[in-house]
């Protein structure tokens, strides 16, 4: 009888083992590290890296697609507080390892420092955002009991389409839709519900390396970063202002930098796009 538990036992762990390793493999980019979403940082994984693979959890609220050299990610909600950012709504996007689209990262653990609110905030990550609280820790958002906004995903059916939903406790909501056409297209849809009276300035920002080189023509940013070319193609009508180009700010606000590792921060590139409420931004 010894025997037989004790077999159960390493058969339910070699499960457990197997399916974490294959889920680590979701977060793992090509070059062999791990994304740095949330509280991790570009360490070595332990496993491969997928490979045209779709790892979709609403529960958890975030998506991850590969096909050839493209990885893309998208978040929205949390079932653990613990290392969330304020990154709902937000993706990144890898090709062949060069990142495109990032995550800032992770300064550090004392949140008495503003490099560390930065890192954490709304203006740290590539996503559909209310302006008036860019420059908030998660704390001050998302603490349980005690949440001003709270995420959501949704697959459509079993398409590679994605809803994701941010809901504002004052009843006003962010959407952004994600739509994966193929491993080079991607169709991304936003809109803020709010009443015509409310404070709502809007922004969907995209953080990229410190090497992009941008070019705005009319409603194409174009964006080079190393060999690749990525172009933002927007609906005529949908930007409410300038674009707005950002690097190495730090009054009044920080804006435009990225950390690399623990307590290291070097200027990137931000592109912010303004947007009305209740107006689609394609």
């Amino acid at each position: 009888e010894d025997q037989t538990f004790s077999g159960i036992v390493e058969a339910v762990r070699t499960e457990v083992v197997s399916r974490a390793e294959a889920a680590l493999g979701h977060f793992t980019d090509h070059t062999g590290r791990f994304l740095p979403i949330g509280d991790a940082r570009r360490h070595k994984s332990p496993v491969p890296p997928a490979r045209n693979a779709l790892l979709v959890t609403e529960e958890q609220g975030f998506a991850c697609y590969t096909e050839g050299d493209t990885l893309l990610t998208f978040n929205c909600g949390h079932r653990n507080y613990a290392h969330k950012h304020c990154d709902d709504t937000s993706i990144t996007l890898s090709y062949g390892g060069r990142p495109l689209i990032i995550d800032s990262g992770y300064f550090g653990h004392d949140w008495r420092d503003e490099r560390v609110v930065y890192t954490k905030s709304q203006a740290a990550h590539s996503g559909l955002f209310l302006e008036e609280f860019d420059d908030l820790h998660p704390g001050k958002l998302l603490f349980p009991g005690r949440e001003i906004l709270r995420g959501r995903l949704e697959r459509e059916g079993t398409t590679n389409a994605f809803l994701g939903t941010v809901a504002v406790n004052d009843g006003r909501f962010l959407k952004r839709r994600l739509e994966i056409i193929g491993p080079h297209r991607f169709l991304i849809e936003d809109l803020i519900i709010a009443p015509p009276d409310s404070y709502s300035v809007g922004v969907r920002r995209f953080m990229l390396p410190k090497d992009s080189q941008i070019s705005v023509h009319g409603h194409q940013l174009s964006i080079s970063i190393g060999d690749v070319l990525l172009r933002l193609v927007l609906e005529s009508g949908t930007l409410s202002g300038p674009v707005r180009t950002l690097s190495g700010v730090s009054s009044p606000a920080m804006r435009g930098w990225n950390s690399p590792g623990a307590e290291k921060l070097e200027p990137c590139q931000c592109v912010e796009l303004p947007i009305d409420a209740n107006t689609k931004s394609t």
